[in-house]
């Protein structure tokens, strides 16, 4: 046992305060020791440097759809549509965002909203164009489209999914296949 004390123990203790110096007036700045260090300022909870006032801002935290618009404009400008097409989601004008992301050849993209607006006839579209057969085959599913699902789920590789849809059409010979190519 050694009679200095623990590193925890010195450390609950707290540090102690830097020991008083005089000095000839207006010296101040020149004392030795951590009262002038960085970090004792900062644990003292003062910055190290002045605070200035700043005045508040004017602007919002939350940007308003004037100024979506504005940044899909700009973003347009610069051939970004995809970020075009997002900036007018956000400020709600959903025509003009699919007509960027089309512009922009972003099928998926255009897809989505399309579903979300419930346009289901272009979303399908949308989903072959951007190749996604599956998706498509989802959105004919929605539509009461079976024969065009079960096509789509075919030439996706779903084959079971394709053969459940065809039985249920009475097409038994193009299930059959289906169930074969499917294992």
């Amino acid at each position: 046992w050694s009679s200095r004390p623990s590193r925890n123990r010195r450390r609950r203790r707290g540090r102690r305060p830097p020991p008083k110096v005089s000095h000839p007036p207006g010296w101040h700045f020149a004392l030795p020791g951590p009262k002038f260090t960085r970090r004792y300022r900062l644990r003292r909870g003062r910055c190290a440097g002045r605070r200035r006032h700043r005045p508040p801002t004017r602007e919002s935290p939350i940007p308003t759809p004037a100024e979506y618009s504005k940044r899909a404009k700009q973003a347009a400008r610069d051939g970004n549509y995809d970020q075009a097409g997002d900036f007018y989601r956000l400020a709600g004008d959903w025509k003009r965002a699919n007509e960027m992301y089309l512009k922009g050849s972003h099928f998926e993209l255009a897809a989505r909203l399309a579903e979300e607006m419930g346009d289901l006839p272009n979303a399908s579209l949308y989903y072959l164009k951007a190749g996604d057969l599956a998706a498509a085959g989802e959105i004919e599913l929605k539509q009461d489209n079976r024969d065009k699902a079960a096509w789509m789920f075919n030439k996706a590789g779903q084959f079971a999914r394709a053969a459940e849809l065809l039985e249920s059409l009475d097409q038994y010979a193009a299930a059959a296949e289906n169930y074969k190519k499917g294992g």
